[in-house]
């Protein structure tokens, strides 16, 4: 073997490795992750119709009496617990998990002008969803103010 392919082959290897070790610390935190149990962020999204604007969050297997949405300074917060489903008493050998259980936090900012007296939450189908009727916007409209004279 040549000084060159020799020189080549190592770095090749050193790539190799370098790779390698990164792939094993993904997996690592993602192992982690797993273990992390007690919080969770789920999944959001947040959209809006001329009306309204929508924030839509996936909660599956939470429980409506889990769930708490408040609306304030300019944010929507949604708070709860999903639970593990206890299937005995016994204590559980588990060859894969990856579902997610514990206490979640969202705080999601709205930057759009709502009624929030008017705020209504649905769950279904494992989503809830968070309607926010919007208002006129009238931060930055012009007004003239008429001049009077004293």
């Amino acid at each position: 073997m040549t000084r060159s392919a020799a020189k080549n082959r190592g770095r090749s290897t050193q790539s190799s490795l370098r790779v390698l070790s990164g792939d094993l610390m993904l997996e690592a935190d993602r192992f982690f992750d797993r273990l992390a149990v007690g919080v969770w962020k789920p999944n959001i999204d947040l959209c809006e119709t001329p009306d309204l604007v929508l924030v839509r969050v996936e909660l599956p297997g939470v429980d409506i009496a889990d769930v708490r949405v408040t609306i304030q300074k300019g944010s929507v917060r949604i708070q709860g617990i999903k639970r593990e489903t206890t299937v005995s008493s016994r204590l559980l050998c588990y060859y894969c998990l990856e579902r997610t259980y514990g206490k979640f936090d969202r705080e999601i900012p709205i930057h759009w002008v709502v009624d929030a007296r008017r705020a209504r939450a649905f769950l279904g189908s494992g989503v809830l969803t968070v309607e926010l009727p919007k208002l006129p916007d009238r931060r930055g409209t012009g007004l003239e103010i008429t001049i009077e004279k004293k």
